[in-house]
């Protein structure tokens, strides 16, 4: 394709020839009329039709725009390259609120709208895959590093250790060895097998059962002891049993001023009992805590319990008549002291109907006013009661 070459023609403002009309008045002979040009425009549209698979029809003139919408027909409705169980494309249109191109489809249903990746999100999710790749490659080398380390022998050896040279299993011993070099020459080290710890840890339960008075077995309250040891750097001796648990005993080496411990036991009560070197047992009770939690006309407290005798301190909401409950029962009758907390900034008084019972105490109440003597008001009380539980 190429503009006319044909006697007469003119320059447009681009520079390319054009065709001009004679004006024989004014003296424009105009441009010649060649077999060149014109087969060269028929032959150009000609080929498009031809190329789109249509044949040439001389009666058919709406050819050339039959060529072009075949051509480019499947692109722009959505099927080209479609199979038979794929969706065709209705359209594309840019989404100014995700601030890319959506595609629009009929899954035969309904329409679905498709975002499609920008480029720069495409680049963003590189990038980061890039990060990534390269953070799993510094885990990896980090890895295989533990791995060398681990495998050669110096996994956590110090400047002073002694790298590890290998394992073996000696036939002759029938156990491993570990294989050393100390800077001079090469050691030899034989490592127990299983078998062989549990064989001294038999004779060693043997050893503690005939020094050391134990039980057999497991039965719940008492456990046999498996192990006799004591610590170096501070000389206690300690006791281990068969489920790792391991116990420190008491190390009795009194400095100036301070009396030896004979012994540790308890009584039938289970009051810790302790004699030393002057003859004198000391008895201390087993004592527990907590707190009294605030509900309803309770305001919350605390109590205490020491060998046997519970102490129960807390706040209530009462009015004359009111049954007091004690949040944990006693035992026996406790001894009870009430204390009332000012009505309105006025003088109050607070007593029991009567003694106390192990679980509570009837109150009696009152106040003074303007009036005289009240008692239909809510007091606000501390109790305070003693006794056993």
């Amino acid at each position: 394709m190429d503009y006319t070459n044909s006697t007469g023609y003119v320059l447009d403002t681009n520079g390319n020839r054009q065709y001009a009309d004679r004006d024989a008045a004014n003296g424009v002979p105009g441009t010649s009329l060649t077999a060149r040009d014109r087969n060269m425009v028929t032959n150009e549209l000609a080929n498009l039709v031809i190329g789109s698979g249509l044949a040439l029809d001389p009666n058919d003139q709406t050819q050339v725009y039959k060529a072009i919408g075949k051509i480019l027909g499947p692109y722009v409705s959505g099927v080209y390259g479609k199979s038979a169980s794929d969706y065709q494309i209705l359209g594309f249109y840019y989404q100014t609120s995700s601030g890319g191109p959506v595609a629009v489809y009929s899954s035969g249903q309904s329409n679905v709208f498709l975002r499609i990746a920008t480029g720069a999100q495409i680049s963003t999710v590189q990038g980061n895959l890039n990060t990534s790749i390269a953070n799993q490659a510094t885990v990896n080398a980090n890895v295989q590093q533990q791995i060398s380390n681990t495998v050669s022998g110096i996994y956590g050896k110090s400047s002073s250790d002694y790298q590890m040279l290998g394992l073996y299993f000696q036939t002759s011993s029938s156990q491993p060895v570990a294989v050393y070099n100390n800077g001079g020459s090469n050691v030899f080290v034989s490592l127990p097998t299983s078998a062989q710890v549990a064989a001294i840890q038999a004779n060693l339960q043997q050893q503690i059962n005939v020094r050391v008075g134990t039980n057999a077995t497991n039965d719940g309250t008492n456990a046999p002891v498996t192990i006799l040891a004591y610590t170096v750097k501070t000389g206690v001796p300690w006791v281990g049993g068969p489920d790792f648990k391991s116990f420190a005993l008491v190390k009795s080496q009194p400095s100036s001023g301070w009396n030896q411990v004979l012994n540790l036991s308890t009584d039938s009560s289970g009051r810790l009992t302790v004699p030393d070197g002057t003859g004198v047992t000391r008895v201390y009770g087993q004592s527990s805590s907590g707190l009294l939690a605030a509900g309803g006309a309770y305001l919350g407290g605390f109590w205490t319990r020491v060998d046997g005798i519970l102490r129960q301190d807390f706040r209530v909401q009462a009015k004359f008549g009111d049954t007091i409950t004690f949040p944990n029962a006693f035992t026996s009758t406790p001894v009870v002291q009430l204390t009332a907390i000012g009505y309105n900034g006025q003088a109050t008084t607070a007593n029991m109907n009567g003694d106390p019972s192990t679980t509570g105490f009837s109150l009696l109440s009152s106040y003074w006013s303007s009036s005289g003597q009240q008692n239909s008001g809510t007091l606000t009380l501390h109790v305070s009661a003693v006794g056993p539980g």
